[in-house]
């Protein structure tokens, strides 16, 4: 069972490649897909922003 980094909810399994990003269901944070067996996730990191350089 994988759980949410953020808020320790369950999140299911999903159809998804390693890298892929998606919201937690329960609290909204950005998550990351890093293997898919077993599935797990680990919380995205943020972009830095790009000031056109």
């Amino acid at each position: 069972m994988t759980e949410c980094p953020e808020c320790e909810a369950t999140i299911e399994p999903k159809p998804m490649i390693p890298g892929e990003i998606f919201s937690c269901a329960d609290c909204g944070a950005e998550l990351e897909v890093t293997t898919t067996e077993p599935f797990e996730v680990q919380t995205a990191p943020k972009e830095a922003e790009d000031w056109g350089e």
